[in-house]
């Protein structure tokens, strides 16, 4: 079953989501603007009949490499349970399936009006992994597109902008960036800076290092040369999360640098 998806701008998926956040701090009376953890936002999904119900699990096809689904003929929220070590990834999972049920719901509803019929008794969901982002049949493009706006959604949900601006810019001042920018190129000054930015803003958003260098790069606070085979420019939404991971990866793994004995 091939779903075709809708246009939704940057800012139509910032609305939805700062809605969403601030729909669940008002149903929790939380005080706090974010650094929710990820199953108060599945509570309130089933607190107010969105699903039907969430689960924290290995089974059905959840591993290392494919980390949450979103059913939406059962209406449940898988997530694997293993991310349970890794609250920051586990937050942007849960976000991730999140923005597919508020942002393609109703998608589908509008494109079948009995899921269950048109199914026919097959499961249809969302299986969020690193493939799922590649492939050039017109089914992987139109999947690539809704697993995009759902990773917005996810960004703008844990990380609101202000708030996010806001805290960048307080770690910079205390890491002496007096330039606001960090260009991030593959020596030991820089990693180190970057290193403890992250490290700042994945403590106060309760979020991945691989979700916090993609705002920065969309914001244009961090400029690396290149993530994998490409060249990033500020602004830029259309980001693998695969090549982001291995970039992050090459950074952590780097011991010694050019012009270093």
């Amino acid at each position: 079953m091939i779903i075709k998806p809708e246009f939704l701008s940057q800012g139509e998926i910032e609305n939805l989501a700062t809605n969403f956040r601030c729909q669940v701090k008002k149903h929790y009376g939380l005080k706090q603007d974010y650094g929710f953890a990820g199953e108060v936002f599945l509570d309130y999904l089933l607190d107010t009949g969105q699903i039907s119900t969430y689960d924290f699990t290995d089974k059905e096809g959840l591993s290392e490499k494919v980390l949450g689904k979103y059913d939406l003929v059962n209406r449940r929220i898988l997530i694997y349970e293993n991310l349970k070590n890794n609250k920051g990834r586990e937050n942007f999972t849960i976000g991730h399936e999140a923005g597919h049920c508020i942002l393609h719901s109703r998608l589908f509803e509008k494109q079948y009006s009995k899921i269950e019929q048109q199914s026919k008794g097959q499961s249809l969901s969302f299986i969020d992994n690193d493939e799922s982002m590649n492939g050039n049949t017109i089914k992987d493009k139109y999947s690539n597109i809704l697993e995009k706006q759902a990773n917005l959604f996810a960004s703008f949900l844990l990380m609101p902008t202000d708030h996010f601006s806001y805290e960048f810019k307080r770690i910079a001042r205390q890491v002496h960036l007096d330039l606001g920018v960090l260009y991030l190129v593959m020596n030991r000054f820089t990693r180190d800076i970057y290193f403890s930015i992250t490290n700042h803003l994945m403590s106060k958003f309760k979020t991945s290092r691989e979700a916090c260098l993609f705002k920065l790069i969309q914001y244009g606070y961090i400029i690396p040369q290149k993530i994998g085979s490409l060249y990033i420019t500020p602004g830029e939404v259309d980001i693998n999360f695969l090549e982001i991971r291995q970039f992050i990866k090459s950074l952590t793994n780097t011991t010694r640098f050019a012009g270093e004995s």
